[in-house]
């Protein structure tokens, strides 16, 4: 919460652990605080040696809920390209229908061995999905813009 009420990003942050990370980035997606949020994509990506780092399962719940859309795709074709099967826990925090849908990739990968692109498969399932991403991603830019252009001419007149 703290990084949400600044105009300004400090720039000491390494204390910031990632779960916080985690809520920093889904307040700054749902309120619009752009620099905040790949701020906070980027430390994500980049948590030093030895501290908690994303799993694929993080990649695709976090990327999904906070419209990252590369972390979506990388999440997916990572869970498709395990060697073992979704478990119970991972498909319930990933939800049923994007399990099932992972599944039903994986089994795919499975078939057709070497001749599968898991990156084109994903892209193709999860078309809607990745859309949705980048179009939510932009309709926040331009809401942000329009309502400091409002603002602004309501304090020119």
């Amino acid at each position: 919460m703290a990084l949400t009420y600044l105009r300004e990003i400090p720039p000491h942050y390494d204390s910031i652990h990632l779960i916080e990370w985690i809520s920093i980035l889904r307040i700054a997606t749902m309120w619009g605080f752009k620099d905040i949020r790949k701020l906070a994509i980027e430390r994500m990506e980049n948590m030093p040696d030895g501290c908690c780092y994303m799993t694929s399962l993080d990649y695709l719940i976090h990327g999904g809920e906070c419209q990252v859309r590369e972390w979506f795709k990388h999440g997916c074709v990572a869970i498709i390209e395990l060697e073992e099967p979704i478990d119970v826990g991972r498909a319930e925090s990933m939800g049923l229908e994007i399990a099932v849908r992972l599944c039903k990739l994986r089994e795919e990968r499975l078939r057709r061995g070497r001749s599968f692109c898991t990156k084109s498969a994903v892209e193709g399932e999860f078309k809607t999905e990745l859309d949705i991403a980048s179009k939510d991603a932009q309709e926040v830019e331009i809401t942000i813009l329009n309502n400091y252009t409002s603002k602004d001419q309501d304090i020119r007149n």
